[in-house]
């Protein structure tokens, strides 16, 4: 009789220990999974991560390890350039503020310069205000080219961001088959900029 009571005491202990063990594994999980969509959403990508210096230092950018960025030493006037194995390119400039124009008005005038030096554009946005992570004071524009040698056509993402004595330009390009595949790419890469 004692060695019944002793078997069912055991098989009880043992319905609570699995018990208790199971609830501990999905509670890591879920704690884990919580843990990485916090991070997703505060840093607007998926880690592991890459962190791209500005060559001021001023400027940083975190972006998603899969897309295999790399950074170039910048033949033009570019603060930070990256670009990847699939056509990708993000070029970062800092340019002087123009006092006697609105901010607007200096993207429009932007926009219109820009496109022109492409020969096949399409669906030219206009500019809007845009709102990024770090300022509500941004305009930003968008169109597609096809590249001329290779006949591929790219989508181009233009963000002008304002600060107290210059501006930055962000100027984002990937070929269009890509934006459409990525279409939150643009989104955020520019919510991954710190500075």
């Amino acid at each position: 009789m004692f060695t019944d009571i002793m078997e069912k005491i055991n098989k009880k202990i043992l319905v609570v220990v699995l018990f208790v063990v199971l609830v501990g594994i999905i509670a890591f999980f879920i704690v884990r999974n919580v843990l990485q969509m916090a991070q997703i959403a505060k840093t607007g990508v998926v880690t592991p991560s890459k962190t791209f210096y500005s060559t001021d230092k001023e400027l940083n950018i975190t972006l998603d390890k899969s897309f295999n960025f790399k950074q170039y030493n910048s033949i033009n006037d570019y603060i930070l350039e990256l670009r990847n194995p699939d056509n990708y390119g993000i070029f970062i400039s800092k340019k002087d503020i123009i006092l006697d124009k609105e901010f607007e008005e200096v993207v429009s005038t932007d926009q219109r310069v820009y496109v022109k030096k492409f020969e096949m554009t399409s669906n030219v946005s206009n500019v809007r205000s845009f709102n990024t992570k770090l300022s509500n004071n941004a305009y930003t524009y968008s169109f597609q080219y096809l590249e001329k040698q290779s006949r591929v056509p790219y989508h181009i993402q233009v963000t002008w961001i304002e600060k107290e004595n210059f501006y930055y330009v962000i100027d984002i390009e990937l070929p269009y088959s890509m934006f459409i595949e990525n279409s939150d790419f643009v989104l955020n890469a520019l919510n991954s900029i710190s500075y």
